[in-house]
């Protein structure tokens, strides 16, 4: 048998085969193999190498927690795997496999028989490369901008979204391997933004030494801005250069920006060469993005692009069931009234769910009100049941309905003053035309003198809770949202005349 050195400095195996096939014999076995010294940690990785060709344990699983781990072999014949993460995990799926490869192993290998003992490690792994330190000026999306509510989990599949969800969790437990890019369009709330956090979130949990970066292109874009004002593009290549998972959302808003399109061109190149994960979203497919270069289009084509539908009505009450369960516990909702929501908001996921919200908030103001019904729930959402017109073409009229309303001028609103009362108005006023259109949060952002979408998520986030805790705030936005739509609906009546 051979010998194993459990010394601290151990002679290297002279011959390591490139792969090791299902008999795990060594090729070009050396004559004298009694002479040779076998280290722990040549025996760990053919352990490894064997549960990852025979599928038994993923390859992204023994990348991101086994792979790092310390070996050592003790008086016992005993190969001691210290791990650094998911200890729980490995003892509850795939210790047999495991053990069952090492005993493969030492077979082939001629030594004598191991017993596998998987510990958790106190210590901090040793990443595999320096992690670049958090700029102030370019902070990582990952610290700042995931939304913990989006997993896998609680994203309510629905045929329509089948395909999109499971290259996915494809490309999130198997970063760079299969679906690379892997591009997602669609309308506005269909789930598209969920299944970019799912992804982040997912990597994040079970690969922490990977390097991800989830971000819009608004804030790609002013990123590059910093950048060049700063002189500083060593830190931004540090943010995009070494990401190993890049999410990239509204891609449709790099439109008409040459410099930035090139720096994303030469980004988007060295990840692809590299094997890491791109996942890039848009609201139309690459072919169709406006004023993007050919080179662009084509390598977002290259790989998997998946079309999201909006959700059938099973899926729409799937939904918000599980996000009145998830949120919203205390209430009891009629069967009825999912199907109300469900069927009067059929294209936009989003608005939907807002309305859920909405209707809660009502339960909530009104104390005593835990049961809710059909008549109920058409009452409290009747202001946001009137025709619902698209809001893209008359920017200007809508803000001088909330400016009017609010008793604020369009410039205070659009303006940069941030006193508590202007804030305020500018908030509801967001929420309004959210709750009132299909605009994205990049767009209203944009009606309110250039503001990014993160400004107008927090907006929307600020007033939900206004509403949930204030009556008056809550009776304030449903007027506001009434007299929205009624205007708009007014400005759509037919014109009469000739030529008709």
């Amino acid at each position: 048998m051979t010998n194993i050195d459990t010394e601290d400095n151990y002679e290297k195996l002279g011959h390591r085969p490139n792969t090791m096939n299902p008999e795990l014999e060594l090729k070009d076995k050396p004559e004298k193999q009694s002479s040779l010294k076998l280290t722990p940690e040549f025996i760990w990785e053919q352990c490894l190498e064997l549960a990852g060709n025979e599928e038994l344990v993923p390859k992204a699983f023994i990348l991101s927690s086994l792979d790092s781990a310390e070996v050592s072999i003790d008086e016992n014949s005993q190969l001691i795997v210290s791990v650094f993460h998911h200890f729980d995990r490995i003892h509850q799926e795939f210790i047999e496999p495991l053990s069952a490869c090492l005993q493969k192993v030492c077979t082939s290998l001629e030594v004598e028989q191991l017993d596998l003992q998987v510990l958790e490690s106190s210590k901090q792994p040793n990443l595999p490369y320096e992690a670049a330190p958090l700029s102030p000026t370019l902070p990582l999306a990952k610290a700042n901008i995931l939304d913990p509510k989006f997993t896998f989990e609680n994203f309510v599949q629905g045929k329509e979204s089948e395909l999109a969800f499971g290259a996915c969790q494809n490309c999130a437990e198997s970063p760079g391997e299969n679906y690379n890019p892997l591009f997602l369009y669609g309308d506005v709330g269909l789930g598209k933004t969920h299944l970019l956090h799912s992804i982040a979130n997912y990597v994040v949990e079970h690969f922490p030494t990977y390097a991800v970066e989830y971000v819009t292109a608004d804030q790609f874009v002013k990123d590059y801005v910093t950048a060049t004002r700063n002189n500083d593009f060593e830190t931004f290549d540090k943010k995009y250069m070494n990401a190993d998972v890049l999410l990239l959302d509204d891609v449709q808003f790099l439109s008409g920006k040459e410099a930035t399109k090139d720096q994303l061109f030469n980004i988007f190149n060295h990840l692809q060469l590299a094997g890491k994960q791109i996942v890039l979203v848009a609201d139309r497919r690459p072919s169709e993005l406006e004023d993007l270069p050919e080179r662009l289009t084509t390598r977002f084509s290259a790989g998997l692009v998946i079309d999201i539908h909006p959700p059938e009505l099973e899926t729409r009450i799937a939904i918000l069931e599980c996000k009145a369960t998830s949120f919203f516990g205390k209430f009891q909702i009629s069967t009825e009234t999912f199907q109300f929501i469900a069927e009067n908001f059929t294209n936009n996921i989003r608005l939907m769910e807002g309305a859920l919200t909405r209707l809660l908030a009502q339960a909530r103001a009104d104390d005593e009100q835990t049961y809710i019904n059909l008549s109920y729930a058409r009452t409290a959402l009747a202001p946001l049941l009137g025709n619902n017109v698209p809001l893209e073409a008359t920017p200007g009229r809508v803000l001088e309905l909330c400016a009017d309303f609010l008793h604020v001028t369009i410039e205070k609103l659009t303006g940069p003053k941030r006193n508590k009362e202007i804030t305020l108005a500018r908030h509801i006023s967001m929420y309004a035309i959210r709750e009132t259109s299909g605009l994205s949060f990049p767009q209203i952002g944009a009606m309110f003198g250039g503001r990014d979408h993160s400004s107008v998520m927090h907006a929307n986030k600020r007033v939900e809770k206004l509403m949930s805790e204030d009556p008056a705030i809550l009776a304030q936005v449903n007027e506001l949202i009434r007299k929205i739509k009624q205007d708009l609906g007014k400005k759509k009546a037919p014109r009469t005349g000739t030529n008709g």
